[in-house]
Parts: C-alpha cells; structure tokens; sequence
C-alpha cells in the first residue's frame, strides 16, 4: 500500500523546515511555542509527513532538534537569513523543495497540494525556479516551493548580500499563484500567519474558533 506521501500532489518534492533566524523580538525559541497543547514545529511536521517522503529542519542550533528524528542541515555559506536555509535545504535534497518557516501554526495541508499541483504544471511548460503564493496581494516566499535549478541563482544573491526574497522573485522565473485560487482552500490567510513578536502570539490567540472552523472546513 502506498504511503500518504506518495498519494499527495506534493510526492516527489522535499519539504524544508526554516528553523532559523536570531528570535530577537520574542523570548523563547519560536517553534517551540505551544498552540493548543502542541508546539508550532510539531504540528508543522505532523503536516509534513502527510506529505513529504523527505524533509529537513534548516538550522545553525542544532541541540534542540535531535529529539525530532528528522536530518538536520546548516547554512553552508554564511547566515543571510532565510535565503541561506532554503539554499542549504537545497543544497542537500534531491528534489526541489517546499519551505515554511517554523512559525507558522496554521498550514493548511490542502494550501500545500494546491502550491505542488502548480508548481508540476508549470514546470511542464516552462522553467520554473519558484513557485510562490501571493495574498493580500504580497509574495507569500516563506510557504513556497524553491527548484533545484534555482541554486545557483539563490547561491549568488546570498554571497552579494543581496537577501531580499520578495526581490529575488522578481529576478528569477517565477510562478506566482493568483491568491483568488488559494481563497478556496484559505480564505483568510491563516497559513501564511507566522510569529515573529509577542503581539502576534497574542493575535494568533485572538483568533476565532469559527475563523479556523471555516478554514479547516
């Protein structure tokens, strides 16, 4: 019997966990954090197994990570933020690659068949080096798919300093999801929320329980 993985519009791409970054705007390690009795990290993996054969946690502090069973992998050229993780996640997968950073708590999995099923078909067209959704009318690039044709491009911005993602879409090719198809699937955007200060912890928590009943539904 073939496992969920192999069943998903997302078999055959790897999925990347950005676990970096320096937390300096809140006081413990963000995917640690704990929504509805289950951390951030664990629920983004639960979400990745469902659908990804491959998958790596990104992250130059590896000690809190090890309990997790999942390949850990470091920047291999020096930190530049989350452009070194999806080059590092990359660099070390053998397929291209589906990233969320580590503080997002509401992923929608059906969001992520949505971004794969896109990403094939474009790339049976054209090439391809980033398939991004867009909401609120912005690139969405930390919930993105990221091609292995990609790296060297991604590997140049990073040793320039140039470590903008959103300007680097604009750079290389490009597939932008229109946000009216990811409206279907998540209406409000709480796959793209992530966690960056307190009083996003705190918005998180505001959140009604009829808001994620509808995006769930």
């Amino acid at each position: 019997m073939s496992s969920p993985a192999s069943q998903s519009a997302c078999a055959g791409i790897a999925g990347v966990i950005l676990a970096g970054g320096r937390n300096s705007r809140f006081p413990v390690p963000k995917g640690h954090v704990r929504i509805d009795g289950v951390s951030i990290l664990e629920n983004i993996l639960d979400t990745f197994r469902q659908r990804f054969k491959e998958i790596l946690i990104s992250t130059n502090n590896p000690t809190g990570f090890l309990h997790y069973g999942v390949p850990l992998v470091g920047d291999i050229i020096e930190s530049r933020g989350p452009l070194s993780g999806i080059h590092s996640g990359l660099i070390n997968s053998s397929s291209d690659v589906f990233v969320a950073a580590w503080d997002m708590p509401y992923i929608n999995p059906a969001l992520l068949d949505l971004v794969a099923s896109s990403h094939k078909e474009a790339c049976r067209c054209k090439r391809v080096d980033a398939t991004v959704p867009m909401f609120d009318s912005k690139p969405q690039p930390l919930l993105a798919i990221y091609s292995r044709g990609a790296i060297s491009l991604i590997e140049a911005a990073v040793k320039q300093d140039k470590t903008s993602i959103r300007k680097l879409l604009y750079d290389i090719q490009t597939n932008f999801i229109d946000e009216k198809m990811l409206k279907g699937i998540d209406p409000e955007g709480l796959s793209f929320v992530n966690i960056n200060t307190v009083e996003d912890y705190e918005r998180v928590f505001s959140l009604s329980a009829a808001t994620l009943a509808r995006r769930s539904g």
